[in-house]
């Protein structure tokens, strides 16, 4: 379903009912990160090959990333099933991941700055020398998640996320 060069974008902008974020999902690895290349979206391969789940919101978000390219500087996650992925080292610099959800996510070394991880469940996740500035921490569930060593937290970020049962080790 999805082609190769230009014919990709008009069979792309067709499809606003899930169909590309499912013929995404279908293609092999390898072909993924050639379209991703193509789009000139390499650098979110490792992002887009994590929302391996047919979620609707998975599928939402891969057609955002999809017919939108030039948007993907401001990720919008809203909503994904990204539990137990393999995000080390991710750039989610401006991501919206309200509602996202992380549990046991390894989120090592990620940049998550000036993020939403409103209502996002982070339960269990690794988010070790994440770099965590500016973010929105509004109704997240953090209990077992390690944030050491809270790169980016102010004190009171640190303060109210252990509460909640984050593990912040400086």
């Amino acid at each position: 379903m999805l082609s190769s060069g230009l014919n990709q974008r008009k069979v792309m902008a067709s499809s606003p009912d899930g169909a590309v974020g499912l013929a995404f999902l279908e293609r092999s690895a390898e072909q993924k990160q050639q379209l991703l290349r193509e789009l000139g979206m390499g650098r979110y391969a490792q992002l887009l090959l994590a929302l391996s789940r047919p979620t609707p919101e998975n599928l939402a978000c891969l057609e955002r990333f999809l017919l939108q390219p030039q948007r993907a500087k401001f990720p919008d996650l809203r909503g994904v099933d990204l539990a137990g992925a393999d995000l080390r080292r991710a750039n989610l610099i401006r991501a919206n991941l309200t509602n996202a959800l992380l549990q046991n996510a390894n989120l090592e070394a990620a940049d998550i700055i000036l993020a939403s991880l409103q209502g996002a469940d982070l339960r269990g996740a690794n988010l070790r020398e994440a770099t965590l500035n500016e973010i929105d921490w509004h109704l997240c569930q953090v209990s077992g998640a390690d944030l050491s060593p809270g790169k980016g937290l102010t004190a009171a970020e640190q303060s109210m996320l252990r509460r909640q049962g984050a593990r912040i080790d400086l």
